[in-house]
């Protein structure tokens, strides 16, 4: 499951290990590409690296899939 991988990227990211996070990111965006989670926790690495338009495009872009994921609760 993504979110395993998603929540070892916050223990990672939580004690600086940026590297080490962005590695449990792929695996998980590997088994979910469309996440916002994923996408979220990918934009603030970005901004930490100081990637400030991508870090926006990901914040973005998260944004989006998490209004398209609620459009698609409330349809069913």
């Amino acid at each position: 499951d993504w979110r395993g991988y998603n929540n070892i990227a916050c223990l990672m990211l939580s004690n600086n290990k940026i590297d080490e996070a962005k590695n449990f990111l792929i695996k998980a965006k590997n088994l979910d590409k469309n996440a916002s989670s994923i996408q979220n926790n990918q934009a603030v690495i970005a901004a930490w690296e100081g990637n400030l338009g991508q870090a926006k495009n990901l914040y973005n872009k998260s944004a989006t899939q998490k209004k398209q994921s609620i459009t698609r609760f409330k349809k069913c």
